[in-house]
């Protein structure tokens, strides 16, 4: 008798990172944990029990005969026997006969066979017990690894493993570029056998920024991002303002951080606007505002005159237009470092 079943076995492979980037100041340290998770995937199928029930007749005539044969868990089987192909035959005088049976359960339950034989002479049973073999298709253990943390373990079962890495920015200011450092990690982690390649990645970005310099200036690009509604660290030169990001700008209707947060979009309100916006806090930052104190003053003057849609109304040629977009220049000069106290970077 063979019993035996498919153990089909696939893995896979997951990473991931917790947190993903980080943003600090020269000296910052972030604590990111990875997370590799392998994941074993068994599926048992293909039950067979099979082999051979043979019918001995001790008798001086031929005798027919009828054979059943059910396992343990209720399974039954099916019969060949030869010259009738079903589970019927007839045994000659002092003769023998080997009917073949297989039967095909939902699991590895059953431990016992029992075959059963009538005929007109009388009928008999017995019952057999049997062990299931394997059949693995697939790897049932595999090496688990991931050389940034130097780890390699040989596996068996669904694995979760969290490396945790602590990451820096680097007090070396000569890596830093425009005042930024910016550094992208990928972790691989891998799982090998016989019939297994897998890999899984995740990445941690770091982006560093040099503390600006009271005496110098900085680009709206900063400016907007650096106010307490982020993202970028927090710049305290925002707390200047009466009301931080959230004071009302003029006659617009918006708090500065909303206006900042508005595209052009073909309004030279807002062009002018963001110019503006960085020159005021470079000015509040301690920049030498001589290069731009007349544009200043008169941006002040616009502002306190014209609402974003009574500029957007105006036509191309207008005097007005015209001497905005020449201010918000000058500011982009200023705020760049072209002119004035120079940039930060």
């Amino acid at each position: 008798m063979a019993a035996i079943y498919d153990r089909t076995v696939s893995w896979e492979l997951n990473k991931t990172v917790s947190q993903g980037s980080h943003t600090g100041a020269p000296g910052d340290q972030f604590l990111s944990n990875w997370t590799v998770t392998a994941t074993k995937i068994t599926v048992e199928d293909n039950f067979q029990v099979s082999g051979l029930i043979t019918v001995t007749n001790p008798n001086d005539f031929d005798v027919p005969f009828t054979l059943s044969d059910v396992l343990n868990d209720g399974t039954a089987a099916i019969i060949v026997c030869p010259g009738t192909n079903d589970n019927t035959g007839t045994v000659s005088a002092g003769g023998s006969v080997s009917c073949a049976y297989s039967a095909s359960p939902l699991d590895a339950s059953a431990t016992e066979n029992s075959a059963t034989v009538t005929s007109d002479v009388g009928g008999n049973s017995t019952t057999e017990g049997f062990t299931w073999s394997v059949n693995v298709i697939g790897d049932d253990e595999v090496t688990l690894s991931d050389p940034r943390v130097n780890y390699s373990e040989l596996i068996s079962e669904t694995t979760v493993k969290v490396f945790p890495e602590t990451f820096t920015c680097p007090d070396d200011q000569s890596l830093y570029v425009d005042g930024v450092y910016t550094e992208n990690y990928i972790n691989s982690a891998y799982l090998d056998g016989a019939n297994t390649d897998l890999e899984a990645s995740a990445e941690v970005s770091i982006r560093c920024e040099l503390p600006p310099s009271n005496e110098c200036a900085l680009t709206q690009g900063y400016w907007k991002t650096h106010s307490e509604f982020g993202p970028a660290p927090y710049d305290d030169t925002w707390a200047l303002l009466p009301s931080g990001a959230s004071t009302v700008f003029f006659l617009s209707g918006q708090t500065w951080y909303e206006a900042f947060n508005t595209p052009p979009s073909g309004n030279v309100y807002y062009q002018f606007a963001h110019q503006f916006m960085a020159t005021s806090l470079n000015i509040l930052g301690g920049a030498d505002q001589s290069a731009v104190s007349a544009e200043y003053n008169t941006a002040i003057s616009l502002f306190n005159t014209y609402t974003p849609a009574q500029v957007a109304a105006l036509p191309k040629s207008s005097p007005i237009r015209t001497q905005m977009l020449e201010i918000a220049l000058t500011f982009d000069n200023y705020n760049k470092g072209i002119i004035g106290t120079g940039n930060c970077y």
